[in-house]
């Protein structure tokens, strides 16, 4: 059963992400870019229980203040997390979608996408 918390296995892939293999291989760009896509989702799918456990728990002890504080951060930093992936996803895919497209073939151009050092 799960509890809907992300265990360490679902998210191990992120250690071995490897900036200088995004230049070459874009089905790898893809396959990152489908992970952090799932990663977002799992979050979003979250939300409705946060926002439950936020505005409709109601906490009988002297530290409920201390605990609403602390749901209502948590609720914010899952969208931001959400928020994150999704922009991360989408700049993947994007460059994953320029390295596939013929590169122009004029002397200024550099074939690996590196900015000139003037």
């Amino acid at each position: 059963m799960s509890s809907g918390i992300s265990h360490r296995k679902d998210v191990e892939f992120l250690e071995d992400c490897n900036p200088p293999l995004v230049e070459r291989n874009t089905d790898e760009v893809e396959r990152n870019a489908d992970e952090f896509k799932r990663l977002h989702d799992m979050l979003v799918s979250v939300d409705p229980s946060a926002e439950r456990a936020e505005k409709h728990t109601q906490w009988k002890s002297e530290g409920g203040q201390h605990y609403e504080v602390r749901l209502t951060e948590g609720r914010k930093l899952i969208a931001q997390l959400a928020e994150g992936y999704d922009k991360a996803s989408g700049a993947l895919r994007g460059h994953a979608s320029r390295w596939r497209s013929p590169r122009p073939t004029t002397p200024t151009a550099r074939p690996t996408g590196r900015p000139s050092r003037n």
